[in-house]
């Protein structure tokens, strides 16, 4: 069988532009659709032929997203009309195929199935670019009337927006994924109900909680373990250790805020309020104390932990703008920071505001007094040793 060369073929200038466009409507090899169907149904039976298709000119070959009267989806371009029908903006006929001497010899006109009569009109894509055509094929030459070209030309311009219904689809469908991404991006970083109040996009947060308890743990001789192991390992060890701690911290119904170093700060009453916030702060302390007892660190000595609570009044709010974070602020923190630090390694050291909450349910045991940073403030310590 003859073939004219693919050199043959006509190509556009802007050809990876206008393929670019083709592609980005997503639509090529998609299941038929009923929007495009009733169309080519239509434009046969009013132009009186045998077969009419919405082709689409890809590099290599035209599709057919709709077809009457032909039972394949695609052929290779080079045997294309549409290839040349795209050349223009404007309707392209061809009478008689085998009187043209770019079609005689082509095998859609000396064999099946056997092309005498085109008429195509261009759609046009993304960018203005020539994607394709709405056609309409006959086995026998004619002639297109005046008015059937307009009807033609008219079927087109529906099938084009059609076609670029089918691009703002799918950039609907990408916002969609992309809302969908940046909110279950914010559901993992930031407290459900702050999430919430971020979904549809940034905004001040900043409230005021006059009640919470705030955690602080911290890995005791750290710094020197961390010194000696692979950065690997100690990761992933760490990892470990933490995601403990976050499970616990939703057992008990804390937020984790965040992990700064080798400490792990966590809240209770914080965003959601939470009138027995001390007891779950504290039960969750007692649960790591004991959990801990079964660990190792990596160098196979025993794990120990620092902890320190308080109970007291924060400012909490997010901040960043590339980087979103949840955090805290005022002295509850700082006051529960100078406790976990100055705890003996497997102690759990708490201010007597968050003694006083809890006395009457847990046992503690006085300690000494802690001389607060930048003033001079005393408070008193204790030791939680066990719930009564």
């Amino acid at each position: 069988m003859y073939t004219f060369p693919v050199t043959q073929t006509p190509a556009l200038h802007d050809e990876a532009e206008r393929l670019a466009a083709l592609r980005s409507l997503r639509i090529l090899d998609t299941p038929r659709e009923e929007r495009f169907d009733c169309y080519t149904r239509l434009l046969a039976k009013l132009l009186d032929t045998p077969i009419a298709l919405v082709s689409l000119v890809d590099s290599e070959r035209q599709w057919f997203k709709s077809s009457v009267g032909v039972m394949v989806t695609e052929t290779p371009r080079e045997f294309a009309f549409c290839s040349h029908a795209i050349m223009e903006d404007k309707t392209f006929v061809i009478p008689n195929a085998t009187n043209d001497w770019r079609f005689r010899d082509n095998p859609l006109v000396v064999s099946d199935p056997h092309i005498r009569f085109y008429a195509g009109h261009p759609l046009r894509g993304p960018g203005g670019h020539r994607v394709g055509t709405l056609c309409a094929i006959d086995r026998r030459p004619r002639e297109l009337s005046d008015h059937q070209c307009e009807i033609l030309q008219d079927l087109a311009a529906i099938v084009e927006r059609e076609l670029n219904l089918t691009e703002l689809g799918t950039l609907q469908q990408t916002v969609i994924e992309a809302q969908t991404s940046y909110q279950s991006l914010l559901f993992r970083i930031l407290p459900a109900p702050i999430a919430e109040q971020l979904r549809d996009g940034p905004r001040m947060i900043a409230e005021h909680f006059p009640e919470s308890t705030i955690l602080f743990v911290d890995l005791a001789d750290f710094s020197s373990l961390a010194a000696s192991l692979p950065a690997a390992q100690l990761v992933a060890w760490l990892d470990n250790v933490f995601s403990a701690c976050d499970q616990l911290a939703q057992y008990y119904g804390l937020e984790k805020i965040k992990s700064i170093g080798d400490a792990y700060m966590a809240v209770a009453g914080v965003p959601t309020p939470n009138p027995d916030h001390a007891a779950a702060a504290a039960n969750m302390a007692l649960r790591i104390q004991r959990e801990v007892l079964s660990m190792t660190r990596p160098d196979g000595k025993p794990l120990r932990i620092r902890i320190g609570l308080h109970s007291g009044p924060v400012v909490a709010g997010v901040i960043g703008s590339l980087r979103f974070a949840y955090d805290l602020w005022g002295e509850t923190v700082n006051i529960a920071a100078q406790l976990q630090s100055i705890a003996a390694p497997g102690s759990i050291l708490v201010s007597e505001t968050l003694r006083t909450k809890l006395k009457v349910r847990y046992a503690f045991t006085e300690q000494g007094r802690l001389s607060l940073k930048g003033g001079d403030r005393q408070i008193a310590t204790y030791l939680l040793n066990a719930r009564i």
